[in-house]
Order: structure tokens, then C-alpha cells, then sequence
């Protein structure tokens, strides 16, 4: 191991200890979570401080069906990074597409910062039902996109998850009638969710 290697190391771990801790305040769906522009202007000063600099891209994927999420914290007095990545499917559904990627981008920076929000998105796990078996290929294919329930997540207003579901009918009316509807649940859900929080 370089020296370089070593500082590297050093002042990663210091920034580590340095990063505030994100408390899971949006709550969507039973859970909490940390939106990615909450842990952005929080981490970010930090980054700085101690000489890390933040880069996030899309790469497109070799196979023509996918893209790469990509996560990298460089250190600037040393040149060393770290990295972490995760492949999402292409999409024509725009707006499906951003909401997955904000998805990837939360998760791959946590992950490069060895770092969770307290009680990160799992909280919700211990009301969830009981596993289904699991699910063949073609179901697995076919099955709802993360990006939709991400989609509802971040959505600020009634209006906006309405625009959403009005645009992606077309795509809804093609999945079975049980995944059809899991979708009108959640988005009934956080519409209420929306309407409440407006009174």
C-alpha cells in the first residue's frame, strides 16, 4: 500500500465520522425516508472540507437496453475515488426513468459513503406481508417498476401524481390485473397522503 493509498484512507475515514447523520423525515407508502437533496446539502460541505469531490453520471450500458448509474467520490490531494454503480433499464417513459435514476443515485452514494439514514426505508419492512414465491421470468418482466412507487414518493402534489398516472395508462393497462391493481393502490394511497397534508 502507497502512501498515497494510505492518506487516502485517512482522510476518507475522517469524513466519514464528519458526515451528519440524515434522519428519515418524508414519509410515503408506511415508511420514511431521506430524499436525495436532503443528504445532498448536508454531505456536500463535508465532501469539501476534507477535499472530496462529488461526481454522479449516467453511462450508457453496451447492451442497448440499459443504462449505469454511476457514483464516485474523488479525492482531490490524492486522485484516489470510490465508487459504486447500478444497471437501470432504458425507458421512452421519461419521467418513469428520472425518478429511478434519483432512486440509484440515493443508494449508490450511500453506499460509497458506507452510510444509512436512520431506519432508511427498512422500517416498513416489519408491517410488509409475508414473501410470495418467487415470481418466473416473464412475471418478473413484467412486474411494476421501483420507479413508479419512487415516482409517488417524491411527488408534491395531487396534481402532479394525476399527470403521472394519466400518462402512463397506456403502459398500466398492459400488466395484469393484480400488479394494475398494487399501482392504483400505492398512488391512491399517497394521493390521500398529498390531500391530507394540504388541509
Amino acid at each position: 500500500m502507497t502512501d498515497k493509498d494510505l492518506d487516502f484512507y485517512d482522510d476518507f475515514r475522517i469524513m466519514q465520522r464528519s458526515l451528519p447523520l440524515i434522519e428519515k423525515k418524508t414519509e410515503a407508502f408506511k415508511y420514511k425516508y431521506a430524499p436525495l437533496e436532503e443528504i445532498l446539502e448536508q454531505w456536500n460541505p463535508v465532501f469539501d472540507e476534507h477535499g472530496f469531490v462529488l461526481m454522479q453520471s449516467i453511462v450508457a450500458g453496451s447492451d442497448g437496453v440499459s443504462d449505469v448509474v454511476c457514483t464516485k467520490l474523488h479525492h482531490i490531494p490524492t486522485g484516489k475515488s470510490v465508487d459504486s454503480s447500478l444497471t437501470i433499464l432504458v425507458s421512452d417513459d421519461y419521467q418513469k426513468v428520472g425518478s429511478g435514476v434519483t432512486y440509484y443515485r440515493r443508494y449508490t452514494l450511500l453506499t460509497v459513503c458506507g452510510q444509512q439514514p436512520v431506519g432508511e426505508d427498512f422500517d416498513g419492512l416489519k408491517n410488509a406481508p409475508k414473501a410470495a414465491k418467487k415470481k418466473s421470468p416473464k412475471e418478473e418482466e413484467t412486474g411494476v417498476h421501483v420507479a413508479y412507487e419512487t415516482f409517488a414518493q417524491d411527488a408534491n402534489s395531487v396534481d402532479a401524481l394525476n399527470d403521472f398516472y394519466r400518462d402512463n395508462k397506456d403502459a398500466i393497462a398492459k400488466l395484469t390485473a393484480a400488479q394494475q391493481k398494487q399501482i392504483i393502490n400505492v398512488f391512491a394511497e399517497r394521493k390521500n397522503e398529498l390531500s391530507k397534508g394540504a388541509n
